[in-house]
């Protein structure tokens, strides 16, 4: 069941004329500049406020004030569907009101347009033009009980192989195996015991390198049965977009989904998940259009907000809200010693990118970040140019860099690792949060046009696996929570529907009149 919420209305004196044309004309008929009623009109009006605190009205009664305003009347169906009830008292009134404006964000970005697209429909053509917000939750739960359990399930890929999957890694693989045999070849054809130590070593790691290579076969042979899979499926329920360079990157979308699928509502509903991780194909053009199916099935996308984004990732979030659909970013809020516990095991491309991409985003120039860090140790920029400079000097040594063992070493010889883990963690706690505030309140780019219908459709930010899990969970079901916000900016009033779980803006309305005029007037006809 969907609820809607607005203190504005709520709070509206109704007991006047004035009272009731507002909440009549701009509130329910969506026009913001009316022209006064007449003296007759005027007199009869104030009667009927007197008569409807002592009596209810219903039906008719309400047409007769919308006429007495000269707006459209409604019919029955319309009537039914948003009031519920035979007779209404004024608070009735309000609360019906306020559900039609609801709705009308919704699904059609504007007030009015929605008015005079339902007030005359019937029952079935409402509920047609509020899908898919007019399924019940009782109605959407039976669909998920009567589902069955898919015929062929994925093989689940280990996490520490999806980074196999990835086309990037891979060709990371190949280059290096490429690099050995070149240098093997090098040392033979010099043959002294100095360069017989240096093949050996490269030998070493070559026979490594080879273990990761068969492992890819294997992997990669698991993912394109996967992608055949994902295909077959009757449902698909959430796209998982994700940046897929690095191995720690696959990992994390592995860990989410796990955790994501052992939410008990979630595991009770058989909800599935597309994971690109699981998948692979190998024509570039193909893998597109698979993915791109998977989005356009999936009834909602959760967008993983890490360390780093993505063209990939920033395209499937920008398709799914020119669909309409819920966006859910998940952006992790980070316990510092969880995550040091987390990081000190990835690979040293991961500091090096991390720290140097930190620093160019002058995430180390900001005055909170530095205060957490000085925090912890005041002579924390020393620490990381030291680190910096042994591991430009590590890396020129061994450019291998898939044979951990070296890097294991590297690790444990650096004192101040540990250290350096721990300033990570706080300046990405740091950066987690202000992208959170970002994408939340004040960039552009979270709100974007549905291209079918042009209402406005926000992100939804959570920054817990919890919040992310329960928030699917009430999408997929329609069991939401909605309350109106009015925000004035510049002698401009914007109309925000906020999320209440997630407190995002969902569906935003202006009133910039020019821009209303010209947006209505062509967006549909685009």
């Amino acid at each position: 069941m969907i609820k809607f919420f607005d203190n504005r209305i709520l709070k509206l004196n109704i007991d006047n004329p004035e009272g009731i044309k507002e909440l009549i004309i701009e509130h329910f008929c969506g026009i913001k500049h009316y022209n006064e009623i007449t003296p007759n009109d005027s007199l009869l009006l104030k009667k009927i406020v007197v008569d409807f605190k002592l009596k209810k009205i219903g039906y008719e009664g309400l047409n007769e004030i919308l006429l007495l305003l000269n707006q459209n009347r409604i019919c029955r169906d319309f009537y039914d569907y948003f009031f519920n009830k035979k007779k209404i008292n004024q608070l009735d009134l309000k609360k019906g009101i306020i559900k039609f404006r609801g709705y009308a964000m919704l699904c059609f970005g504007n007030i009015r347009f929605a008015y005079l697209n339902l007030s005359e429909k019937n029952l079935k053509e409402v509920t047609d033009k509020l899908k898919p917000f007019s399924f019940s939750s009782t109605q959407l739960l039976e669909d998920f009980n009567n589902r069955e359990d898919p015929t062929i399930d994925i093989e689940k890929i280990d996490k520490k192989n999806t980074w196999l999957t990835g086309y990037l890694s891979g060709k990371k693989l190949t280059k290096e195996i490429n690099y050995i045999i070149k240098e093997i070849a090098k040392y033979k054809r010099n043959p002294n015991e100095d360069n017989y130590k240096k093949i050996n070593k490269l030998d070493s790691a070559w026979k490594e390198l080879r273990k990761i290579d068969n492992n890819k076969k294997i992997t990669i042979e698991t993912a394109k049965k996967n992608t055949d899979i994902y295909l077959m499926w009757e449902y698909m329920d959430v796209y998982i977009a994700t940046s897929m360079r690095c191995s720690w990157e696959f990992e994390e979308v592995s860990d989410l989904i796990n955790n994501l699928k052992e939410f008990s509502k979630i595991k009770e509903q058989k909800i599935r998940f597309f994971d690109p991780t699981q998948s692979y194909h190998s024509n570039r053009i193909e893998k597109g259009l698979i993915e791109g199916l998977m989005l356009k099935r999936a009834k909602c996308l959760v967008y993983m907000v890490q360390e780093s984004d993505t063209l990939g990732k920033d395209s499937e979030l920008a398709a799914t809200l020119a669909q309409g659909k819920p966006v859910i970013a998940y952006i992790p809020k980070i316990k510092i010693e969880d995550y040091v516990n987390k990081i000190k095991d990835f690979p040293l491309e991961y500091f090096k990118k991390r720290l140097l991409i930190l620093q160019a985003e002058e995430i180390f120039e900001d005055e909170d970040c530095i205060k957490r860090l000085k925090n912890f140790d005041k002579n924390y920029e020393s620490i990381i140019k030291e680190f910096l400079q042994n591991l430009e000097k590590f890396e020129n040594d061994n450019p291998i860099t898939l044979w951990t063992k070296n890097e294991m070493n590297f690790k444990k010889r650096n004192k101040k690792f540990i250290n350096i883990c721990r300033i990570l963690a706080i300046a990405e706690d740091f950066n987690f949060d202000k992208r959170a505030s970002l994408l939340q309140k004040s960039h552009p780019l979270a709100i974007q046009v549905d291209l079918k219908t042009g209402v406005a459709n926000g992100v939804l930010v959570v920054r817990k696996i919890k919040s992310c899990a329960q928030l699917i969970y009430n999408f997929l079901i329609n069991d939401l929570s909605f309350e109106f916000n009015y925000n004035r900016e510049k002698d401009q009033e914007t109309i925000e529907l906020i999320e209440k779980y997630s407190k995002s803006i969902y569906r935003v309305i202006v009133q910039y009149r020019k821009l209303v005029n010209a947006f209505w007037s062509f967006y549909l006809k685009c």
